[in-house]
């Protein structure tokens, strides 16, 4: 049964872009370097602000709520499995930074609502709970059963 069943690869996986205000580019987190010059060090310098620096002074923002949202939305680099990642920072009880759009808000807040309207309670960003996922919507379901709803939308194709 499960022969059909394909393992996803790394391919398919983002890395959040990250701008370095002083050097006025995108870093490239694949390369020692950086992709800029005299970034040899520049990851040094980056890892010994930590415990010294905030981070909304370090120089690290995210290129797409500048550009998308004209936020500035500080950054700070985190490795994982050897891999350096660049992270959105908040602080505590500040939300949660969305690169959603607002029709794909709008649409679980609609399904949330529909669905509490009629006897089945929502709860919209919230982990599943095995911990590795946040659905869009959990639905409270009869009988026990959990629904998870992620809002999609495609564009359309035409009828042939």
């Amino acid at each position: 049964m499960d022969d059909d069943l394909q393992i996803d690869g790394d391919e398919g996986l983002f890395r959040n872009p990250v701008y370095y205000e002083p050097a006025g580019r995108n870093l490239d987190l694949d390369r020692p370097d950086l992709g800029v010059s005299q970034g040899h060090d520049l990851l040094k310098v980056l890892l010994g602000m930590r415990g010294r620096a905030p981070v909304e002074r370090r120089g690290l923002i995210c290129p797409d709520c500048r550009n998308i949202r004209s936020r500035r939305v500080p950054m700070y680099l985190v490795q994982r499995d050897g891999v350096w990642l660049a992270s959105h920072y908040r602080k505590p009880g500040e939300r949660p930074i969305s690169h959603e759009s607002d029709e794909h808000l709008a649409r679980k807040d609609r399904v949330a609502k529909d669905s509490d309207d009629h006897g089945f309670p929502a709860d919209v960003e919230l982990l599943t709970a095995d911990g590795h996922a946040r659905l869009d919507v959990r639905i409270h379901s009869a009988n026990g059963i959990v629904l998870g709803y992620e809002p999609r939308r495609a564009p359309r194709q035409p009828a042939e």
